[in-house]
């Protein structure tokens, strides 16, 4: 709906702008519903009480003081905020592509899930796939929405208005808050099995409303990015569920007692 609404070129009035934060509210609790099929209620609660408080609380500090993102400056578009810096709906669309990265990134890792490093890699690739996000979300939120604007010098490398260390900023804030959900993503008493291509799905989906509001302003080399982005995510998220179909984890093999014993 969002989107048809975005693609008919609909802005609501200043009154009623706070319902475009239904969207990152929705989002946010449909990626945290992909967790409970394989992990209990409780677990995806906490996983999503993390990752609000962590990206809000890191991305507020951001505002404040520059660090880790950059001098931002967040438009009257986008109201309302926390402490009038703070947007209220960012933590919530941060909350929904780190948890939907690293979901994704579960499925696409399926073919070596047995390297000793399993999970050391899946936290930096999701941070990686979350910061890939920013590629769509920035020209979307500096020159589709106008909802906040860089301050950066002209010798410094931008995308799109957005400074290079903001991405970076965007990967630490990933990787701290997907190390800080790591012992809740830990499936102890399991309440279902078996993987999805659901998460993958979704994180295409929010890229993608992105990058068809990108197309409609024509930001083309944007547009391209995301539209491919959003292709090889579902693509290599499909690989590795099938590669997971065809290699089901079994019990593993009762060790064989040395030839004569008795």
């Amino acid at each position: 709906m969002a989107t048809a609404l975005l693609v008919a070129g609909f802005e609501p009035p200043a009154r009623w702008r706070w319902t475009e934060g239904l969207l990152p509210l929705l989002a946010a609790f449909a990626v945290a519903g992909t967790l409970l099929r394989r992990l209990p209620l409780q677990n995806a609660v906490c996983i999503a009480a993390i990752a609000l408080v962590f990206t809000g609380g890191i991305m507020a500090c951001g505002v404040t003081s520059g660090v880790p993102f950059g001098l931002i400056r967040f438009t009257e578009r986008a109201d309302p905020k926390l402490w009038d810096r703070l947007p209220v709906w960012i933590p919530l669309w941060w909350t929904a592509i780190v948890i939907a990265s690293r979901e994704t990134i579960r499925v696409v890792l399926q073919p070596y899930r047995k390297d000793r490093q399993y999970g050391i890699w899946m936290v930096i690739f999701a941070a990686v796939l979350a910061m890939l996000m920013a590629l769509s979300w920035e020209p979307f939120g500096v020159r589709v929405k106008s909802l906040w604007v860089w301050q950066t010098s002209e010798r410094t490398v931008c995308w799109y208005g957005a400074p290079w260390v903001n991405f970076v900023g965007w990967l630490a804030t990933a990787v701290v808050t997907l190390g800080f959900c790591s012992p809740w993503l830990i499936a102890k008493h399991p309440v279902k099995t078996g993987l999805s291509l659901y998460p993958a799905l979704l994180w295409a989906l929010i890229n993608l409303h992105f990058t068809i509001g990108n197309a409609l302003r024509g930001i083309w080399l944007a547009a391209g990015v995301g539209v491919a982005l959003s292709a090889t995510v579902v693509w290599l998220a499909w690989r590795g569920l099938k590669f997971a179909e065809a290699n089901p984890p079994g019990p593993r093999p009762a060790p064989q007692s040395p030839p004569g014993a008795s």
